[in-house]
C-alpha cells in the first residue's frame, strides 16, 4: 500500500488519460481482488475509489515509459485498423498461420488495433521468418516495447504476407504442402473426373433402407 501508479479507465484504449492514484487497500468485503485508490491529480484529486487492478497500467515511476509505448502502439494501430475485415487482411492471416510455433505472430483481429502484427521478441522471431533482425528495427512500422516485444503496422505484414512461401522455413512449406494434400484426398472429385488410378470418379448415394 502506498505506492503510486498510472490508472487508466479503460486499459487498453490506445491513447486515453493515465492518471496518478495512490494505493490505499488491498482487497475488503465483497471486493476480493479489487484494489482501493485515491487519485493524486486533475478533477478527482483526493477522491478515492474501487478499482480493477487491470486498470493500473504501470508503476508511476515509469509511466513515462508506458506513455510513449502507447503512443507508438496508437500509431501503429492508425495505419492498420483500415485493413480490417478486407481481403488482404483476411489472406495474410490465412497465410501467417502457418509460421510455426504459432505463439510467435498474431495478427491482431479487433476493432481498434486490428491488422498490428505481434512479433514477440525480434532477434528470435525474424530468422523464423526469413527477415532480418536490424532490419526490421530500422521500419518506422516496427516498435519495439520497453519490455523487449515487438510489434509491427500492417506494411511489415502485407510484406512478409507477400513474400510467402520464400521468406518462410522450409519446414513450413512442407506443412502446408502435406496439409493441401490431405484436403485434396478427402474431397471427391466430380463425376466424370480421371482419377489417380485410371477409372472415372462416380458419385453414388445410398438409397435408406
Amino acid at each position: 500500500m502506498g505506492e503510486h501508479w498510472g490508472y487508466r479507465a479503460r486499459p487498453k484504449e490506445l491513447g486515453s488519460a493515465v492518471r496518478q492514484v495512490e494505493i490505499v487497500r488491498v482487497g475488503g468485503p465483497g471486493r476480493t481482488g479489487w484494489l482501493h485508490v485515491r487519485f493524486l491529480e486533475g478533477d478527482a484529486a483526493g477522491l478515492q475509489e474501487w478499482v480493477n487492478p487491470t486498470s493500473l497500467v504501470a508503476p508511476w515511476a515509469e509511466v513515462e515509459a508506458f506513455r510513449a509505448d502507447d503512443a507508438a502502439e496508437l500509431a501503429l494501430a492508425e495505419a492498420s485498423r483500415h485493413l480490417r475485415g478486407s481481403t488482404d487482411f483476411e489472406a495474410a492471416r490465412l497465410i501467417l498461420g502457418f509460421v510455426r510455433p504459432k505463439s510467435k505472430l498474431r495478427l491482431r483481429r479487433g476493432v481498434p488495433d486490428a491488422g498490428i502484427l505481434d512479433m514477440g521478441r525480434l532477434d528470435e522471431t525474424a530468422p523464423l521468418i526469413g527477415m532480418d533482425a536490424a532490419e526490421l528495427r530500422g521500419d518506422p512500422m516496427v516498435y519495439e516495447k520497453r519490455d523487449g516485444l515487438c510489434l509491427a503496422g500492417w506494411p511489415v505484414t502485407e510484406r512478409l504476407a507477400a513474400t510467402w512461401p520464400t521468406a518462410l522455413p522450409t519446414r513450413s512449406c512442407r506443412r502446408r504442402t502435406a496439409s493441401t494434400r490431405a484436403l485434396s484426398r478427402n474431397v471427391p472429385s466430380p463425376p466424370g473426373t480421371p482419377t489417380a488410378a485410371g477409372t472415372t470418379a462416380n458419385w453414388t448415394r445410398k438409397r435408406p433402407s
